[in-house]
C-alpha cells in the first residue's frame, strides 16, 4: 500500500521570522537555522508516511509560489509551522491551502500555547494543534485517533483540548530526517564552516527563568544512544559543524561527559556551538568539551542587576559570570551574551549600565534582546495582570520588532532607542573588529564577520 504524503511547512513571510522551539523571533541579519520542531517531526513521521519538507523562508518562496507547490504536490496532510508575530500572514497561507477542503492541516508554535483553543474554535481550516513535538502525539493526530499534548477536535467536530505534559525523565524519538530539508539554505555566524546541522538531545529546561518558555515546558532527556545515531549520520552526511539546541547544554554533567567522549572519537572531528550555563560550565567541564569539538558557547547573561534577575528565577552572581568568560576566553572558546533590556524595575541608567557590562566582559558577540512577555510563560502572565503590554497583541518579537512591552520607567520607543545604543556601543568598538579579525580561522569566519556585520547593523540601526 502507497504511505501517504505528510508536507512539513515552514510558512513563507515578510520578515525571515524564526518559528521555532516555541520561542519565535526575527532573524537580526542572513542568519537562519533548522526548524528544530520540523526536524524531529520528520523523525516521528518518517517509519509512517512519505515525508516532504517545504522551508519556504530560506528558499526565499512567496505565499504564491509555497501555495502553488502546496496544491500540486496534493499532501493528504499539512503540519506547519506558526508564531504569534507571523500568524495573520501564516493564517492567510493556509486559508489558500485549504481553499478546496483539502488537505487536513495542523499547526505548532509559540502561539499554540496559550491561544490553541481560540485557534481551533475560530480558525476552521486548522484541524488541529500540536503542543510538544517530541512525543509521537503528532501520528495519532493524523490518525484521527484520541491524542494527549494536543488540541483537535472530534468525530462530532467538538473541540478537545489535552493539556501540556510537561516533559520529565528521559525520551526516545526516531533519527530526524536531515536529508529532507534544504541543507544548502541555512547559514549560522558561529558555525566555523559552512555546512552544519542542528541537533536536539534534550528538551525543555530545568531551569525556572520566568521570561523563557524553556522551563515552562518541563525537562527531559533524549536517549543519548538515538543521539548518537543522529550525529553518526550526519557524519556519514559529510557533516562537520553541529548546533546544540539544548536550552542549556551540560545540565546532566555526566551524561555530558560520556556524550563529549563519543563525540571526541570521530575522525575529522566536528566542530560545535551550544547553550549553556555560566553556573554550569567550570575549568573541568570547559576542558572536556572543547576537547570534544566545542569551539563556541551562547551564555544568557541577561542583565548586570543580580538582585533583579533572581526575581525572575535566575540567581547567578556576577562573579560567576565574569570568571566563566575570563576561563573561556584564557582556552580560546569564543563566547556570546544574550542580554535582555528592559525588565520590569529597570530604568534607562539600569539598562545603560548592563550595556556598559556587555562591553567589559571578554565576550565574542553580543546579542540585545528587548524584554518580550512570551506565549506561555509566567513573565507574560504578570506582565498582562500588571497591565503593561496588551493582551490582544501578538507580535511578540524581541529582537528587531516594536517593543510589545511599557513598565513604569520605559516607554516602547525608549526601548527601542536603548537597543540601538547597545548595538553600537559593543559592536561599534575599534577594539572589537581588531579582535574579531585576529580571532578568524576560517575564511568562513571572516565571510561572517562581514556579512553578519553588515546586515546586523543595518537591520537594527535602520529600523
Amino acid at each position: 500500500m502507497a504511505r501517504s504524503t505528510v508536507l512539513l511547512l515552514n510558512p513563507p513571510g515578510n520578515q525571515r521570522i524564526m518559528r521555532d522551539y516555541f520561542c519565535s523571533k526575527v532573524s537580526k541579519a542572513s542568519y537562519y537555522y533548522h526548524p528544530v520542531d520540523l526536524l524531529f517531526l520528520s523523525g516521528w513521521l518518517g517509519d509512517h508516511y512519505h515525508v516532504r519538507v517545504l522551508d519556504s523562508v530560506v528558499q526565499g518562496l512567496s505565499p504564491r509560489a509555497t501555495v502553488a507547490y502546496v496544491k500540486s504536490l496534493r499532501p493528504a496532510a499539512v503540519v506547519a509551522l506558526t508564531s504569534a508575530p507571523s500568524f495573520v500572514e501564516d493564517h492567510e497561507i493556509f486559508q489558500a491551502i485549504k481553499s478546496n477542503g483539502a488537505p487536513r492541516m495542523f499547526v505548532t508554535g509559540d502561539l499554540v500555547l496559550d491561544h490553541g483553543e481560540d485557534i481551533l474554535r475560530t480558525r476552521k481550516e486548522i484541524d488541529g494543534v500540536l503542543l510538544d513535538f517530541s512525543t509521537p502525539d503528532i501520528l495519532d493526530l493524523l490518525e484521527g485517533r484520541p491524542s494527549q499534548n494536543a488540541i483537535y477536535r472530534d468525530g462530532n467536530g467538538s473541540v478537545v483540548s489535552t493539556p501540556l505534559s510537561r516533559g520529565r525523565g528521559s525520551f526516545v524519538v526516531p533519527r530526524p530526517r536531515h536529508e529532507l530539508f534544504p541543507l544548502e539554505a541555512y547559514r549560522f555566524i558561529l558555525a566555523r564552516r559552512r555546512h552544519f546541522a542542528t541537533v536536539l538531545s534534550d528538551f525543555g529546561c530545568p531551569f525556572p527563568c520566568q521570561y523563557c518558555i524553556s522551563g515552562h515546558l518541563g525537562f527531559k532527556l533524549r536517549d543519548l544512544d538515538g543521539v548518537m545515531e543522529e550525529i553518526e549520520y550526519l557524519h556519514d552526511l559529510g557533516m562537520r559543524e553541529i548546533f546544540f539546541r539544548d536550552q542549556t547544554f551540560g545540565v546532566h554533567r555526566q551524561r555530558t561527559l560520556e556524550l563529549c567522549s563519543r563525540l571526541a572519537s570521530f575522525t575529522p572531528r566536528f566542530g560545535w556551538v551550544c547553550f549553556s550555563r555560566t553556573d554550569i560550565i567550570d575549568e573541568e567541564l570547559l576542558e572536556v568539551i572543547q576537547e570534544a569539538g566545542c569551539h563556541t558557547i551562547i551564555f544568557g547573561l541577561e542583565t548586570v542587576n543580580h538582585k533583579l534577575l533572581a526575581g525572575f528565577g535566575k540567581a547567578i552572581p556576577r562573579e560567576t559570570t565574569e570568571a566563566t568568560l575570563k576561563a573561556c576566553n584564557r582556552r580560546g572558546v569564543r563566547t556570546l551574551g544574550t542580554f535582555i533590556l528592559g525588565l520590569p524595575g529597570e530604568d534607562e541608567e539600569a539598562v545603560r549600565r548592563t550595556i556598559r557590562w556587555a562591553t567589559e566582559l571578554p565576550l565574542d558577540f553580543a546579542t540585545f534582546n528587548v524584554a518580550t512577555p512570551r506565549m506561555g510563560t509566567s513573565f507574560r502572565r504578570l506582565a498582562l495582570a500588571q497591565g503593561w503590554t496588551d493582551p490582544n497583541r501578538l507580535d511578540l518579537d524581541s529582537s528587531l520588532g516594536d517593543p510589545a512591552i511599557a513598565t513604569e520607567y520605559l516607554s516602547p520607543e525608549r526601548l527601542t532607542e536603548l537597543r540601538r545604543e547597545a548595538v553600537r556601543a559593543f559592536y561599534g568598538r575599534p577594539t572589537y573588529v581588531a579582535r574579531r579579525l585576529a580571532g578568524s580561522r576560517t575564511w568562513h569566519d571572516i565571510y561572517s564577520l562581514w556579512s553578519e556585520g553588515r546586515g546586523l547593523l543595518r537591520g537594527v540601526l535602520n529600523r
